[in-house]
């Protein structure tokens, strides 16, 4: 990216509502060129709930291509079977939040556990429905953050970036690369016999950051080369490589965006679609669905 994008609060609302809640949040899921093109469905998915007050959850998933029915695997990820299992692990205190953040060993303990249980649900659902549990392959990240800190937990070539006290966009997980190109895992596929992937991240991947934490995003891979430094030559090895650094004149003018501008959510929403649809000339042309997540902590929380 050699500018930063446009703004994606392009039209100035009529109304605008009362600020109540800490942070503003949007997010979308559209369709790829190429997808438009053959009049394929958009297979990603998101969602954003709240958890136990104070802690919020954002999760993103992307289907595979490959697959026929990948949507309804990525919808189930990220509107019932992720939700519904990490909502029970903080209530039932297995995940405790109320005695602060978790060592990175015990959220990849608690972690793991969870993932495999999301595994065996997607294949159940879809055996219920006649169909092969590949036909559900579909990746999946989560971010279960407040102010005081940020946890991350993944399965496939999804990214993540969180904003931190001292204003800088890093990223917050590492995408699993497979040896051929646009090749990953998935959540309904033996990820557990693999330790890392091709590309040395550890299947799956976790981690802990400390707060304060003002701004939290997830994106699948169709928006990577958009918001990521993500290719770049080595020239010692002559080998490309990944550096996984956040664009800070994609994010950051973003956020400015989200929290400088007076609006209702539906028009946030409307215009942050149109943004994920030709925000750029290459957002435009982009082959691969987009979606992109942010919530931002409004200006007043952050003192």
């Amino acid at each position: 990216m050699d500018d930063a994008p446009p703004s994606p609060l392009s039209q100035e609302p009529a109304d605008a509502p009362a600020r109540t809640q800490d942070w503003v949040i949007v997010g979308d899921s559209v369709p790829g060129h190429s997808h438009i093109l053959n009049g394929l469905p958009c297979q990603d998915c998101f969602t954003v709930i709240s958890i136990d007050r104070s802690w919020l959850l954002m999760i993103t998933s992307d289907g595979a291509g490959s697959s026929p029915n990948s949507q309804r695997g990525s919808a189930l990820l990220c509107t019932t079977i992720a939700p519904g299992l990490i909502a029970e692990l903080v209530k039932t205190r297995v995940l405790d939040l109320s005695k602060g953040l978790p060592s990175v060993e015990e959220w990849a303990r608690i972690g793991n556990a969870a993932f495999a249980r999301m595994r065996e649900e997607l294949r159940g659902r879809a055996v219920e429905q006649g169909l092969e549990s590949s036909e559900f392959n579909a990746t999946l990240s989560v971010a279960l953050f407040s102010t005081s800190g940020l946890l991350v937990g993944h399965l496939g070539d999804g990214r993540g970036a969180y904003l931190n006290a001292a204003n800088e966009w890093v990223a917050a997980m590492r995408p699993h690369k497979g040896e051929e190109p646009n090749q990953t895992v998935f959540v309904s596929s033996k990820w557990d016999a693999l330790e890392k992937s091709a590309n040395g991240v550890p299947i799956p991947e976790f981690a802990v950051y400390e707060g304060p934490i003002r701004a939290v995003a997830l994106l699948t891979d169709g928006m990577e080369k958009h918001a990521f430094e993500c290719s770049v030559m080595d020239m010692a090895t002559t080998k490309w490589t990944d550096p996984n650094t956040p664009f800070q004149r994609f994010f950051t003018p973003l956020r400015s965006s989200v929290l400088t501008k007076s609006a209702l959510q539906d028009e946030l929403n409307a215009a942050w679609s149109r943004f994920l649809k030709e925000g750029t000339p290459a957002m435009k042309l982009e082959h691969d669905d987009k979606t992109l997540v942010l919530a931002c902590l409004l200006e007043e929380q952050q003192t």
